[in-house]
């Protein structure tokens, strides 16, 4: 990697890593609470365990960042983060499609729209990234 793309991708990972991790350990911890700082509400029907799931879910994609970058070798590194890239591009590309689609079939409330939009943005700056060749020396 380059060292202007370099930072790019070490901050990016490190952004999206800890915003998951965190986002996944609160909706663990405090499904409900979490719901209601972006503003949803508990789905009914044992919602409680689902969100809670849909925690550990996310919290592990933001883990997988996290070990792409733990590690002091930079070849190491740039190899780690290529396959987190690749395998959380797609993921995110799963999420943010299903989320978007059940908003506009209002099975989902329009608050999720953060969630959708933030991961199809993470997806393609991913999916550019590894097409533009980011990680090769």
């Amino acid at each position: 990697m380059r060292s202007d793309r370099t930072t790019f991708v070490i901050l990016l990972s490190l952004g999206a890593g800890l915003l998951d991790t965190t986002t996944g350990a609160l909706l663990v911890t405090l499904p409900e609470t979490t719901l209601h700082l972006f503003g949803a509400t508990m789905p009914g029907g044992g919602g409680d365990i689902l969100m809670r799931f849909v925690g550990a879910f996310v919290m592990g994609v933001g883990l997988s960042y996290l070990w792409g970058l733990a590690t002091s070798r930079f070849d190491r590194r740039a190899q780690r983060l290529h396959g987190v890239w690749g395998a959380t591009a797609a993921i995110r590309t799963c999420i943010a499609a299903f989320t978007l689609t059940a908003v506009a079939t209002k099975h989902l409330e329009p608050a999720w729209l953060v969630v959708g939009f933030s991961d199809a943005t993470l997806a393609l700056l991913q999916a550019w990234g590894l097409n533009a060749r980011w990680f090769e020396a």
